[in-house]
């Protein structure tokens, strides 16, 4: 661990700080932290929902559905929930520092930043080298991911009506 200016900072974390800032928009890191892996969860579902209706399959597994689902659904959610306030942080503060160049031109261009606390600051760290550096292998798994999703998703309930009525709503049409 090194000090500069006043700060504690890790191994590479100057190194890294300073190749994000000027590197890549705060909106390019959210994209490679959040929305990138949520589009190919997305992509992995609707490839396989597109095989599956033109093919006519079936869902290769019906026993376990809903223990497969949540066991895929719960990391994946848990992952990208955890990396949305350091994702949406990048957003925040490149607004911050647009806001500051248009309002005070005549102030030199500063550094922005956010404290997660030393834990975090420290995990998210590491969550982004981990990230630039197996990015498309997390992206692919993402994809698998969105797959396993479809093929797992719960039934559609069939809606019952509270008063026991028959179903009419093919006379409106």
């Amino acid at each position: 661990m090194m000090k500069i200016n006043g700060q504690a900072l890790w191994k590479g974390e100057k190194e890294m700080a300073v190749r994000t800032r000027f590197e890549m928009p705060g909106i390019s890191l959210f994209m490679k932290f959040t929305g990138y892996p949520v589009l190919f969860l997305w992509a992995g579902s609707a490839a396989t929902s597109l095989i599956m209706a033109l093919t006519g399959g079936t869902v290769p597994f019906s026993v376990r559905k809903n223990i497969v689902h949540k066991a895929v659904l719960v990391p994946f959610a848990g992952g990208l929930l955890f990396m949305a306030p350091f994702s949406i942080s990048f957003i925040a503060i490149k607004i911050w520092s647009w806001a500051d160049v248009l309002l005070y031109p005549e102030k030199t261009m500063r550094s922005y930043g956010f404290s997660f606390g030393p834990v975090l600051n420290r995990i998210y760290f590491e969550m982004q080298e981990f990230i630039f550096a197996y990015s498309s292998g997390i992206y692919m798994l993402c994809f698998a991911a969105g797959c396993v999703l479809w093929l797992t998703k719960p039934e559609k309930k069939k809606t019952r009506r509270p008063w026991g009525g028959a179903d009419h709503s093919n006379l409106l049409s």
